[in-house]
């Protein structure tokens, strides 16, 4: 690690610890810390870590962050009263998860930065509640298998019937067991042990996916810290579905990057491993989005390395994005709230790679695919996944 990448790691384990932090030396690269902040959205945390010795501009800079969180977080508050209100005022069943209820453990809940709040409802209860939100003024931006998202004066929310939807065979078994999500309900929220299960196996859903950052790891350490859990419980739930040792590694990071000893088994991280991990969720960002090498992820998920048959799977793939995929890219955006015209854009996209010349440079990387899949495997297995 370089030293603004050790800064970093050591002021989120201050944050967590409640400890005022002292700079270990002097001259630092101020920039390349306010990027870490900026790529994994803890910018606060790194100004009301350091706003008694950050040097002009950076100091106005972190502050600005702290500010512009300060007021997303008034604002998200607010539209979220009006979510909780459609739900008790229909007699709808929910709770919610993530951010929205991790934030209030941190030593300044208002720090822990989210895109979108999360909330679960029973799957029946979609259509209605549907109904009494645009009412209310949210607009449907996508309905999905099991999510269906709303926003409101520029909050986002994503309302699940589901934890965890099963998108891969060996998925299985996780979303049925984060299906029992509702005998862990108590007044309205999922009981902290439950709670840390499912955020394992969400940092492991990210992680096949399109990563994992430094928050993410950070909700685990506060939660660890903070709540009286049942490990026996959530050791024999991961122990089940294979992914104690992937937990047992997630619980060593943590004690080494943040200082947090409160787990009561981790793994010792070897120092290969410890660094080329830590290198790893840097470069990645909050959810991998700053690492590009994290959509090789689904190559693997889906089999699509193997034969003739997985080339030609990938090959599909790699020519009709999916719609997610698809509305990243500003010359898709008229797709956004609108999957119905996915088709369409696959067309236009066709055309476009046509006309352009590029056709040849969306297969280049097909005879990379071997390789690529044999990486992602190793850094798979090194995580125990």
């Amino acid at each position: 690690m370089d030293r603004e990448q050790k800064l970093f790691l050591m002021l989120l384990g201050d944050f967590l610890n409640e400890r005022e932090s002292v700079l270990p030396e002097a001259g630092y690269d101020w920039e390349t810390l306010h990027l870490y902040g900026m790529k994994h959205n803890l910018c606060g945390i790194v100004y009301e870590q350091l706003r008694h010795v950050l040097p002009e501009p950076f100091l106005s800079r972190f502050r600005s962050d702290y500010l512009a969180e300060l007021v997303r977080c008034r604002h998200r508050k607010s539209v979220t009263g009006e979510m909780t209100a459609v739900l008790e005022e229909n007699g709808m069943e929910f709770f919610y998860v993530k951010g929205d209820v991790v934030g209030r453990l941190y030593t300044n809940p208002v720090l822990r930065s989210m895109s979108d709040v999360d909330v679960m409802v029973r799957r029946e209860a979609l259509p209605m509640l549907h109904e009494r939100l645009l009412e209310t003024g949210f607009e449907c931006t996508e309905q999905g298998i099991s999510v269906w998202s709303y926003q409101k004066e520029g909050v986002a929310f994503e309302v699940h019937s589901a934890l965890i939807r099963s998108a891969h065979r060996e998925d299985d078994a996780v979303a049925q067991a984060m299906g029992r999500c509702w005998e862990h309900v108590r007044d309205g929220e999922l009981d902290w042990s439950f709670h840390m299960l499912y955020l394992l196996l969400h940092l492991r859903k990210h992680f096949r996916v399109r990563g994992v950052g430094f928050r993410q790891f950070l909700d685990i350490a506060f939660v660890a810290k903070r709540c009286a859990l049942d490990w026996a419980q959530i050791r024999r739930e991961l122990e089940e579905l294979g992914l104690w040792n992937f937990a047992l590694k997630v619980f060593g990071l943590c004690e080494h990057w943040f200082d947090c000893s409160v787990f009561p088994q981790r793994t010792e991280p070897d120092e290969d491993f410890f660094r080329q991990a830590t290198e790893f969720i840097i470069q990645n960002g909050v959810f991998g989005y700053g690492n590009e090498e994290n959509k090789d992820n689904e190559i693997v998920n889906t089999g699509r390395s193997e034969g003739l048959f997985g080339l030609f799977l990938h090959a599909l793939a790699v020519l009709f994005p999916g719609y997610r995929d698809m509305c990243e890219t500003e010359r898709y955006s008229f797709l956004e709230g609108k999957p119905v015209l996915l088709p369409l854009a696959w067309v236009y996209r066709i055309v476009y790679l046509i006309r352009e010349g590029k056709l040849r440079e969306v297969f280049s990387g097909l005879s990379q695919l071997k390789g690529k899949a044999r990486k992602r495997r190793e850094i798979y297995a090194q995580w125990e996944l």
